[in-house]
């Protein structure tokens, strides 16, 4: 399951701990974020421990110009409440995955 970020709830909702976040930043009309959105479905599924979710950039102009999203869908990804990686455009699943166990904390 994807989560929504949205201005109001991402602080909340990014953990401060050692757990990957990856928030796709998208729009509705735009056809490269539609189909990511399945992809990040299947990857949510995979990796339970990494928290997946989405933020809409036209309903959410705070983060978007906080995190300065100029082209979408813009893919960034999160550790210990820090930003650590961005990606732009459509990933594959492969792509995803690998930038996944990149990043995963050590267990």
């Amino acid at each position: 399951m994807l989560v929504e970020f949205t201005d109001y709830n991402f602080s909340s909702l990014l953990p401060a701990s050692n757990r990957l976040t990856i928030v796709d930043f998208f729009s509705m009309w735009c056809r490269p974020c539609n189909m990511l959105t399945p992809i990040l479905k299947k990857l949510a599924e995979k990796n339970k421990d990494v928290t997946i979710g989405k933020v809409n950039t036209v309903e959410n102009s705070f983060l978007t110009e906080q995190y300065n999203i100029q082209a979408i869908p813009a893919i960034l990804f999160f550790k210990d409440g820090n930003l650590v990686k961005q990606l732009l455009g459509l990933q594959t699943e492969a792509q995803l995955q690998k930038h996944i166990n990149e990043l995963k904390p050590n267990d």
